[in-house]
């Protein structure tokens, strides 16, 4: 886990510090995923069917275990519990403890 600068420390770790593509672009289909540090995701409260809205929540709580390049991960709408499921999962079996402050491995 790299350092935090005394700048950093003083600003908090929320502090939107602007650069290019930050915050990155919400995605809201899987097809549209490539790998990225940071990804935005708009998976829920969409005009879709109740099945279409299904069908996109499922393809990502399949996807989400199998990404190894994430470092920051954004909802941009509210999280079901189905995904907050799939995410705790996903932490624990990369070996992070659930407030993703450590790693065990």
């Amino acid at each position: 886990m790299e350092e935090l600068t005394e700048e950093q420390i003083r600003l908090g770790f929320w502090y939107w510090n602007r650069e290019p593509d930050f915050p990155p672009e919400s995605i809201t289909k899987v097809e549209n995923y490539h790998p990225r540090l940071r990804l935005n995701l708009f998976i829920t409260q969409l005009d879709k069917t109740p099945k279409e809205q299904n069908k996109i929540v499922d393809q990502w709580c399949e996807l989400l275990p199998t990404l190894q390049d994430i470092k920051y991960l954004w909802f941009c709408s509210k999280v079901n519990q189905k995904i907050l499921t799939q995410l705790a999962k996903c932490l624990l079996w990369k070996g992070y403890t659930l407030n993703g402050a450590e790693s065990r491995t």
